[in-house]
């Protein structure tokens, strides 16, 4: 599943972030998995846009957060501090892009890691 979100801009939300859990709403093993990335850790695409990789496998792409075994369970992104309220351009969309087709991934995931 791809999570894409507008990064908010300067001065809207000082911290903005995605974070996995369980389905009984407890954080995924993030002391040995990355489960969760903040605004300032992703890496952006033109636009300002955060894609975030949810997948059990390593696709070789920036921004991949790890299911660690999990089928189910939740995907939760927050702002805190808001200076404004916040409108449905500013809310996520979600994709499901199969992982044997890699030309597809690259298409709209952010870059490769390095």
């Amino acid at each position: 599943m791809i999570v894409t979100v507008p990064a908010a801009a300067a001065g809207v939300a000082p911290y903005q972030g995605i974070q996995l859990g369980s389905m009984w709403y407890v954080s995924l093993d993030y002391i040995n998995h990355q489960t969760s990335l903040t605004a300032d850790q992703a890496a952006h695409r033109p636009g300002r846009l955060l894609r975030f990789v949810i997948s059990e496998r390593d696709p070789g792409m920036a921004n991949w957060l790890e299911l660690t075994g999990h089928q189910r369970g939740y995907v939760q992104i927050r702002w805190q501090r808001l200076t404004r309220d916040l409108g449905p351009e500013d809310g996520p969309r979600a994709e499901v892009v199969p992982f044997a087709r890699p030309a597809e991934r690259a298409a709209v995931l952010p870059g490769r890691r390095g």
